[in-house]
C-alpha cells in the first residue's frame, strides 16, 4: 500500500470510530433510543398517565360536551341584567369642544346612548350609538361645539342607555367655561 491509500484508510477508520463513539454517547445520554422495543401493529398500546388521546370523541364524550354547551347557553341567556350600569369616563371642555366618554360595564349588546345637558330651562339633547365589544358596551364618544351651550357655568348631564334587554341612566354635572 502506498502512503496515500494508508492515509485514506486511516481517515475512514477514524471517521467510522468517531461515528460509533458518538452514537454510543447519544444512547448513553438517552438522546436516542436504539434498544427500546417498539410495539408491533397487533399489540395494544397502553396509554401513560400524561398522554393525549387523539382519537375522535366517544358518543358519551360527545353527549357530555353537548350538555355542557347547552348549560352555558342557558346560563348566559338568563343572566342578562335588566338595568344597564353606565360608567362616565370623562366629561369636560377641551378648548371649543365639550367631550363626553362613557360605557355600559355590565352588558354586551348594541344600543343608543342619549345625552341631555340642562341648565335652567335650556335643554340640549344628543345621541350616539353604543356598540358592543368583547367585554362591555362603549358609547361612541360625543363631541359638541361650545357654541351650542348658551351660557357658561354648571350644567346637569343625564346619560341614558337603551338596548334590547336593558336600560340605564346616570346623572352628573359638567362645568362649561
Amino acid at each position: 500500500m502506498n502512503k496515500k491509500n494508508k492515509k485514506k484508510l486511516f481517515l475512514v477508520v477514524v471517521s467510522f470510530s468517531v461515528l460509533i463513539i458518538s452514537m454510543l454517547a447519544l444512547e448513553y445520554l438517552h438522546v436516542t433510543d436504539f434498544y427500546q422495543k417498539k410495539p408491533s401493529a397487533n399489540e395494544a398500546i397502553t396509554p401513560t398517565i400524561n398522554s393525549v388521546n387523539y382519537q375522535p370523541p366517544t358518543e358519551q364524550e360527545r353527549q357530555a360536551g353537548d350538555t355542557k354547551k347547552s348549560e352555558i347557553i342557558e346560563q348566559e341567556s338568563t343572566q342578562k341584567p335588566s338595568t344597564a350600569n353606565i360608567v362616565l369616563v370623562d366629561a369636560a371642555q377641551y378648548d371649543d369642544m365639550i367631550e363626553v366618554r362613557s360605557f355600559v360595564s355590565n352588558l354586551i349588546e348594541d344600543g343608543v346612548c342619549t345625552y341631555v345637558f340642562t341648565k335652567d330651562s335650556y335643554k340640549l339633547t344628543k345621541q350616539t350609538n353604543a356598540v358592543a365589544d368583547a367585554s362591555s358596551t362603549p358609547c361612541i364618544n360625543l363631541s359638541v361645539p361650545r357654541s351650542e351651550f348658551l351660557t357658561s357655568g354648571s350644567w346637569e348631564l343625564s346619560i341614558t342607555f337603551e338596548g334590547s334587554s336593558a336600560q340605564g341612566i346616570l346623572n352628573s354635572t359638567l362645568e362649561i367655561r
